[in-house]
């Protein structure tokens, strides 16, 4: 309900799934993936981490049918092998 109400970007607060039109800063940032994992339940929320994150969405990526060359682009990785740790 709450989406129809900004426009632009839009950040999660991580706290009563309110929606925010103005920046966050890099320790609020830190806390969502935590947050996130929270609210679906999962074992040990306090273990995820942004780079959790950036590693699933890699995955899902390739799962997606992304090449290793997209993913190695995309993400920046210096290692064209690490599209196989996946």
């Amino acid at each position: 309900d709450q989406l129809g109400k900004f426009t632009g970007r839009l950040f999660y607060t991580g706290r009563n799934l309110q929606f925010v039109d103005s920046p966050m800063g890099k320790n609020s940032v830190s806390g969502v993936p935590k947050e996130m994992a929270s609210f679906v339940e999962k074992d040990n929320s306090d273990a995820f981490t942004f780079h959790s994150l950036r590693r699933s969405s890699a995955t899902a990526a390739a799962d997606s049918g992304a090449t290793a060359q997209q993913l190695t682009d995309f993400y920046g990785w210096k290692n064209p092998n690490m599209p196989q740790v996946l």
